[in-house]
């Protein structure tokens, strides 16, 4: 898993090799994921602050407002990621509060748009963390990485492996598959870069189910992924929450909390 996750190592320093001259990029429009049907209890349509890596390898930013049809510069030598987080300007849900829709270039290319996914998120953010971490192995940077292979990773299987060995090529863990965002892609990021890519050792971020004296909702979360929790009349909303901050809303406001504190801002 380790030598395929990163064969494309071999290709892209046949390219350097064959003398391709200097970074090669073009403009490309963006076209944006369907919105999930929580979003429908939003007070307002969504703005996207859009952040990319740049063909002079350099994170570029741009913001797109309703009506707004940004083209962005991306290298046609190397992969690059687009990473778009959606909010509400004027609300208590701003730039980062709700996951982001991503995309890879070149293999999100579809009819001369840049598509951009829900899953591309995850690995786009991904991108950037690996980016971020300090390597000795030039060709285990994100730019090398087998993206397509890696989403293979998330597909449900047509049936399930007989061993543990069998399935360590094949898929991820079951919760991860079903809410990318409860894994830790940061400390994951870390351990790619320095070993080698292992899904073993994508782990879920540790959550409790902890008690919050907010309205009963129904409550949805950041993650596009994630189910609605509903609560009956009476109940006392109980949320799975960890160490880091995590969002959720409904239509009375959002919900920021963490497995110590937590504070509700209406709309």
């Amino acid at each position: 898993m380790k030598s395929l996750l990163f064969l494309t190592a071999v290709f892209a320093g046949a390219l350097t090799a064959a003398g391709c001259g200097g970074v090669l990029d073009r403009q490309w429009r963006l076209s944006f994921p369907e919105s999930p049907e929580s979003w429908s209890v939003l007070p307002g349509e969504p703005s996207w602050h859009i952040e990319w890596l740049s063909p002079d390898g350099v994170w570029a930013q741009a913001e797109k407002r309703p009506g707004d049809d940004p083209a962005l510069d991306l290298s046609e030598t190397w992969s690059a990621p687009v990473i778009a987080w959606p909010y509400i300007p004027g609300t208590p849900l701003q730039r980062g509060s709700l996951k982001p829709a991503g995309a890879i270039h070149p293999h999100d290319v579809q009819g001369g748009h840049l598509r951009l996914s829900w899953q591309g998120g995850v690995e786009a953010l991904l991108y950037r963390e690996m980016s971020r971490q300090e390597r000795g192995d030039t060709y285990r940077g994100p730019q090398y990485f087998d993206w397509p292979r890696f989403r293979s990773l998330f597909a449900e299987p047509d049936t399930e492996p007989d061993t543990e060995e069998d399935s360590q090529d094949t898929l991820l863990d079951q919760e991860i598959r079903s809410d990318p965002w409860d894994a830790d892609w940061k400390s994951a990021a870390e351990k790619i870069v320095k070993s080698g890519f292992d899904r073993r050792r994508i782990k879920l971020k540790e959550k409790k189910e902890i008690a919050v004296p907010a309205p009963i909702g129904p409550w949805f979360s950041a993650s596009p992924f994630a189910p609605e929790l509903a609560f009956g009349k009476g109940d006392v909303p109980v949320f799975p929450l960890g160490r880091e901050i995590d969002i959720w809303f409904s239509a009375e406001g959002i919900l920021k909390a963490d497995e110590e504190s937590w504070i509700f801002l209406p709309w």
